[in-house]
């Protein structure tokens, strides 16, 4: 497993570098929705601070429990390629007739910003990483929290840092 999901980073890294660009646009906000951790499950994306660099706040919904879902954390970029590392609501589970209950875990994402048309502020948000914890023991339940995270997005940054 760890082969295959090694493979598929370098091949990620491969297809970002060579669509991505060598200049960004100078920005102080991005913005995007999209569907995955970052996104808190299905929502919105945001990242504070300058060139694609800073606070990422990510909120959404849960798919098929409406429970809220977030991620907060950094995000580390140099140009198109980036690094989140957070913390999130990765998932939900029920027992029974029990009521649902979320999962949180760390998650550490490797991603591009593969640019859309020539200003480059519009963007594709893809990424891929893993979540890691303990696990979480449920009554004679045990969950696994180190699982294999996807996410797909559009962006858009937002400001001008320069001046």
């Amino acid at each position: 497993m760890k082969k295959v999901f090694f493979t598929l980073i370098s091949f990620f890294v491969i297809v970002t570098l060579s669509c991505g660009q060598d200049e960004i646009p100078p920005s102080a906000i991005n913005v995007g929705v999209g569907f995955g951790v970052p996104f808190g499950g299905l929502g919105a994306k945001t990242v504070l601070g300058p060139k694609n660099s800073g606070l990422l706040l990510g909120f959404g919904v849960l798919p098929g429990s409406n429970k809220p879902g977030f991620m907060l954390g950094v995000q580390l970029s140099r140009q198109v390629i980036f690094i989140d590392i957070g913390y999130g609501r990765i998932g939900t589970y029920q027992i029974n007739d029990q009521k649902t209950k979320t999962v949180e875990a760390g998650i550490v994402l490797i991603g591009g910003m593969i640019p859309i048309g020539s200003p480059k502020r519009l963007f594709m948000d893809l990424s891929m990483g893993a979540s890691f914890g303990d696990r979480l023991h449920d009554g004679h339940f045990e969950f696994i929290r180190n699982t294999f995270q996807l996410a797909l997005g559009l962006g858009y940054r937002i400001g001008n840092t320069d001046k």
